[in-house]
């Protein structure tokens, strides 16, 4: 899953991709903050891939333009060897 996404089409079509397959999948969204060009979410994740299954918690940090693009990205968990595990099963 790690690895650089240039444009909405390989953020939105590439990484989908290589997720598959899942048989769950879910995101929930918990706290969003913000500090000038810089946002921060944290999330809860539960989901099933090949009768593997993972409930963690994690942060996003991104970069944004002015114009509020995000330009950079990076993904945290609570469990990386866990979701690692995952998306190898």
């Amino acid at each position: 899953m790690s690895g650089a996404y240039h444009g909405f089409d390989e953020y939105t079509q590439l990484m989908p991709a290589r997720m598959a397959p899942l048989t769950q999948w879910e995101f929930m969204l918990e706290v969003v903050m913000v500090n000038g060009h810089y946002v921060m979410t944290t999330f809860r994740l539960q989901g099933e891939r090949n009768g593997v299954t993972i409930d963690l918690r994690g942060g996003h940090l991104m970069r944004l333009t002015d114009d509020g693009k995000v330009v950079e990205g990076w993904g945290f968990a609570n469990d990386q060897d866990a979701l690692d595990d995952f998306f190898s099963a």
